[in-house]
């Protein structure tokens, strides 16, 4: 009984040594190329809470596809927000506003809108993504699902905000 005891304390150290697995990260880095308004709500129309001077670091913890002042505008004139923190406040940068260390990061929260997106018109879990290009520094994959037998290009989605086109 002692020699067991004595092999599951000495595999229960040996374990603690191994490399933990990552976390997914709660949140993606980025820093404003330009002064930056940071709005209460996801839309221009909301108050600005505070500005963010050029070359400041922001942690981005989600974003937002669309703005509510913008149901009128088309879809080429439609921006997207990302909601940030920065000093320990809260609020939305117009999308755009940020250079981020690598535009194809997920942003928190954003792939999971994607998949859902995805498996709305796959069938079942019969899809991909694909990096396709950097608009106005955000990462856009192009999204493939298998539909009766086929693969279709399903559309683009902006992993920053969230903001998807079919």
């Amino acid at each position: 009984m002692k020699k067991l005891l004595t092999v599951i304390v000495m595999a229960c150290m040996l374990l603690s040594l191994l490399p933990k697995e990552a976390s997914a990260a709660a949140y993606d880095k980025a820093t404003t190329f330009k002064k930056v308004k940071v709005y209460q709500k996801a839309g221009t129309s909301y108050k600005v809470l505070y500005t963010i001077p050029k070359g400041q670091a922001v942690k981005v913890i989600g974003g937002e596809a669309y703005g509510w002042d913008q149901e009128n505008l088309s879809s080429a004139e439609q921006f997207g927000f990302y909601k940030v923190t920065y000093k320990n406040k809260k609020g939305y940068i117009k999308q755009g506003n940020l250079k981020f260390k690598n535009p194809y990061n997920w942003t928190p929260g954003i792939k999971k809108e994607a998949i859902k997106y995805a498996k709305d018109y796959a069938d079942g879990n019969s899809y991909y993504f694909k990096k396709s290009h950097v608009w106005n520094k955000d990462g856009y994959y192009e999204v493939y699902g298998k539909m009766s037998g086929t693969w279709y290009r399903i559309g683009s989605f902006n992993c920053k905000t969230g903001w998807a086109h079919g």
